[in-house]
């Protein structure tokens, strides 16, 4: 059973890495270096890179350091995906695979971003510490009762699920210490968090996909459980 996790991790993870770097590449990676230039100082009327415009210009370190951190994170998440759906038991397939996928999405990125949304470069919302303390009870929230919404049988669970998803929210992100960084436009942020949503969402699906496609091969080739 801990085998074909393993092995069914590294496979997809590796997979989805790659495949989320080629769809940052289509407009994220130039989001990242327009505010990059408004975080040193740069002016919007001075010589910035193409703002939402695709770029070839990323060096090969940041290529690399970007294709390496998406294949860890992929096989981390792998790890947690695969594992559900082998602990679970339910026969899994492409399609199956994808709704793992957005339940991971809507626990992992959707959940914690209805508080402070992705942070571009320039902006400095501060109370670092705070924000990563609701993060974490955000997620932790979201498996919870969202694993109790769709999966209990009893409706008192799952009400019981749904006030547990939004414990934290109702109490609320912690307050910004910092400001919004000179010259960073809230159109720029607002595309930067809405793209790295879009962009997280097809990972997650991709993920699932292929997390589902290779359960069901090991399924069907008999291996075991």
């Amino acid at each position: 059973m801990w085998r074909r996790i393993f092995v069914g991790a590294l496979i997809t993870g590796t997979i989805a890495g790659l495949t989320v770097t080629l769809a940052q590449g289509a407009r994220l990676f130039s989001l990242i270096e327009y505010g990059e230039f408004l975080e040193a100082g740069g002016g919007p009327a001075a010589a910035a890179p193409p703002y939402g415009v695709v770029t070839l210009g990323a060096s090969l370190p940041r290529l690399v350091d970007t294709v390496s951190f998406n294949i860890l994170t992929g096989v981390a998440f792998a790890l947690i995906l695969n594992a559900a759906i082998v602990l679970r038991g339910a026969p899994s397939g492409v399609r199956r695979g994808v709704l793992w996928g957005v339940f991971g999405f809507c626990v992992f990125a959707l959940a914690p971003a209805s508080g402070p949304p992705p942070e571009p470069p320039g902006i400095d919302l501060g109370n670092l510490a705070g924000r990563q303390l609701w993060w974490v009870l955000a997620v932790c929230g979201a498996a919870l009762g969202l694993g109790l919404v769709v999966f209990a049988r009893r409706f008192g669970l799952k009400i019981i699920g749904v006030s547990i998803t939004l414990l934290p929210h109702a109490f609320g992100p912690p307050p910004a210490l910092g400001g919004h960084g000179a010259g960073v436009a809230v159109a720029f942020a607002r595309d930067f968090a809405v793209t790295s949503l879009l962009t997280t969402a097809f990972f997650w699906i991709v993920l699932g996909a292929l997390a589902g496609y290779l359960q069901n091969r090991y399924d069907a080739q008999g291996v075991g459980r």
